[in-house]
C-alpha cells in the first residue's frame, strides 16, 4: 500500500502562521493561512495556506511483514505552489506553462495561481527555506552556500539549482519544508477522516475510476494539449487538500529506495533511507494515466531533474 497575495508596494511586514478560530466544514481541521509581505486578501490567501492534517498512522500490508507508521500532526499546504507564490518568493517564474513560452492559462483561469512547475528537488528545498525566513520562521534545512551550483534558465526564467548540499537541522525548526513519502501519503488518503482509506483503495476517494475527473487533472498527453490548470479547481479530499491526485507530480523530502524493512516492523516519523542518489515524488500529473495518479504511487528521479509536469507543495510543525 505504501508506496493574492496582492503584493502591496513598499510593504515588508513578516507574520507566522496564524489560524482561524472556528472549525472547518465537516470532516475537515480548522483552517490557517499565513501571509507573504504581510498582506492577505480573502480568497487571495491561496498563495500561502494551510491546513492542519492531526496526528495518526498508516498500517502496511505487504507480502513481506506488516508495519505502522505513526505520524505527529503538521500543517501541509492546501494548494501546490504557485507561480504567483514562487515569484513572489524567488523573484521569478521558472515554469514553461506560460503565456510567453507556451500555452497560456485556460479560458477563466487564472495564470498565477497555475502551479508552478520545471523546478528541480533542491529548487523545492532552497524555496521552503526562503518563504520561512520571510515569515520569520526558523528555517529546516541546512544548505552550504558554498556548494550550490545554479544553471540559467533562459532570459526572464531566472535559474534552477542543480545541485548543493543539504540536510535536516537538528531539534524541530518550525519552518516550512518537503513532506516525507510518509506525510504525504498520510495526507493525500485523510486517514483519520476516510474509514477505507487506509485498506488499499486506489484514490483517496475510493477506487471508482469514473470518479477521478471530479478531483484530478490527469490523461491528457502533453502532444495532445495537456497543461497545466489552476489549482483548486476539482473537489478536494476529505482534510480539504486540492489536487493531491493530478495536475502536477509533487517532490517530497525522501530519498528513492527501500524505507522499509521485510519484517513486521513499527516507525514513528520516519524520513526514508539515509543514503540514495534519486529522490521522490507523487500523485501523477495532467499527463499521466489514471494508474500512475494513485494514492500509493511512488516514483523517483535524480534531484537535479525537471520537467513541466513537476511541482510541489511544503509542510510545517
Amino acid at each position: 500500500m505504501f508506496g493574492a497575495v496582492i503584493m502591496a508596494a513598499l510593504i515588508v511586514v513578516s507574520r507566522p502562521l496564524a489560524c482561524d478560530n472556528a472549525t472547518g466544514p465537516t470532516n475537515q481541521p480548522p483552517t490557517c493561512h499565513t501571509f507573504v509581505n504581510g498582506v492577505c486578501v480573502v480568497p487571495g490567501c491561496h498563495m500561502v495556506r494551510a491546513v492542519r492534517i492531526p496526528e495518526g498512522s498508516l498500517d502496511i500490508d505487504r507480502a513481506s511483514g506488516t508495519g505502522k507508521i505513526t505520524l505527529d500532526a503538521f500543517y501541509m499546504m492546501v494548494f501546490e505552489v504557485t507561480q504567483d507564490l514562487f515569484e513572489a518568493v524567488m523573484g521569478f517564474n521558472p515554469s514553461h506553462f506560460t503565456p510567453v513560452l507556451d500555452r497560456p492559462a485556460a479560458p477563466e483561469e487564472s495564470q498565477g495561481r497555475r502551479p508552478v512547475e520545471m523546478v528541480t528537488w533542491f529548487d523545492a528545498v532552497y524555496f521552503a527555506n526562503l518563504l520561512s525566513e520571510r515569515e520569520g520562521l526558523e528555517p529546516v534545512y541546512a544548505i552550504e552556500t558554498e556548494s550550490i551550483t545554479r544553471e540559467s534558465n533562459g532570459e526572464g526564467r531566472g535559474y534552477r539549482i542543480t545541485y548543493m548540499t543539504v540536510d535536516w537541522r537538528a531539534g524541530n525548526p518550525n519552518g516550512w519544508r518537503l513532506p516525507t513519502d510518509a506525510e504525504w501519503e498520510y495526507a493525500n488518503r485523510a486517514v483519520a477522516v476516510t474509514p477505507g482509506s487506509d485498506e488499499g483503495w486506489l484514490w483517496h476517494f475510493g477506487d471508482d475510476q469514473e470518479e477521478l475527473g471530479n478531483y484530478a487533472w490527469y490523461g491528457v498527453p502533453y502532444a495532445q494539449g495537456g497543461m497545466t490548470r489552476e489549482v483548486g479547481q476539482k473537489q478536494p479530499n476529505a482534510w480539504g487538500l486540492y489536487d493531491t491526485h493530478g495536475n502536477v507530480w509533487e517532490w517530497v523530502w525522501d530519498r528513492w529506495g527501500s524505507s522499509f524493512p521485510n519484517t513486521d516492523y513499527s516507525l514513528d516519523n520516519p524520513r526514508g533511507p539515509d543514503a540514495g542518489s534519486y529522490r521522490v515524488f507523487r500523485g501523477g500529473s495532467f499527463v499521466n494515466t489514471a494508474a500512475n495518479t494513485h494514492s500509493a504511487i511512488r516514483v523517483g528521479d535524480t534531484p537535479a531533474f525537471r520537467v513541466n509536469s513537476f511541482g510541489f507543495r511544503l509542510v510545517r510543525p
